[in-house]
């Protein structure tokens, strides 16, 4: 016997020796027994609520319990970032449906279960499943990432770096860490569309402006701030910087 063997589980290696029957379970399955369970539970009880401290009691429970209070143990075991794993223990966020329903099918508990800390056994195999597909899942089409930058930059095409993660299905700091240089590139085109675009809107701002002016003049109206605004259907629009600056001169060119 080994001080630190726990029921059910190798004393060696640390997987669970049963009959592992919850990898059978797809995940999407899973997913609708468990909100199912939930839902009946409150429909009975009423009083089932996902609190921020309730949680953040149970993950410090079950670290202790079944990790020996080592929080990168755990964090690696159920499958999410140790700094993102850490906030949830702390209590200073609170995780999202589908993280709290993986840690209770690693743990091999009810959401009820989970939240009256009992006692839990995670399961090897499915943990080491979820590993593997969240591998499979983190390879990305490089080619296909290259020749869509230098598309970008070929065709100078306004576009986001956030945009072009969307569209390559993968992380934007990966984009930014594989391509800085393309990267840098891609953001001064972004850059240089939107400054033109600003360029083009205050243009026919002014435009609309002096016409809205000389109509106020032509009628023997003070083209006053709000009267401008309200021909042009823009309140505060003559508070802006630019915007008050040409209004100015506009008063100063019709001598008012």
């Amino acid at each position: 016997m080994d001080r630190k063997a726990r029921p059910g589980f190798c004393s060696k290696c640390g997987n669970w020796l049963g009959m592992n029957l919850i990898s059978n379970i797809s995940d999407e399955l899973y997913r609708e027994q468990f909100i199912a369970h939930m839902l009946a539970y409150n429909h009975k009880k009423k009083n089932l609520k996902l609190e921020r401290h309730k949680i953040s009691e149970s993950l410090n429970f079950y670290l202790g319990r079944n990790f020996e209070g080592k929080l990168s143990t755990a964090a690696e075991k159920l499958g999410f970032p140790k700094t993102t794993f850490r906030c949830w223990i702390n209590g200073e966020n609170i995780p999202p449906i589908d993280s709290i329903i993986q840690i209770c099918r690693c743990l091999n508990l009810s959401i009820t279960e989970f939240l009256s800390k009992e006692e839990a056994c995670y399961k090897a195999e499915y943990l080491d499943y979820r590993k593997c597909s969240k591998n499979k899942r983190l390879k990305k089409d490089h080619l296909l990432i290259q020749k869509l930058l230098e598309k970008v930059i070929n065709e100078k095409i306004p576009m986001t770096i956030s945009g072009l993660a969307k569209i390559c299905d993968c992380d934007r700091r990966l984009i930014s860490r594989q391509y800085p240089k393309q990267c840098e590139v891609i953001k001064g085109i972004y850059s240089e569309f939107l400054i033109s675009g600003k360029r083009k809107r205050t243009k026919l701002m002014k435009k609309k402006m002096e016409e809205a002016f000389s109509m106020l003049i032509k009628y023997d109206l003070y083209p006053s701030r709000r009267k401008v605004e309200s021909l042009l259907n823009d309140k505060y629009l003559v508070k802006e910087e630019k915007v008050s600056k040409f209004w100015k001169e506009l008063k100063e060119k019709y001598y008012i």
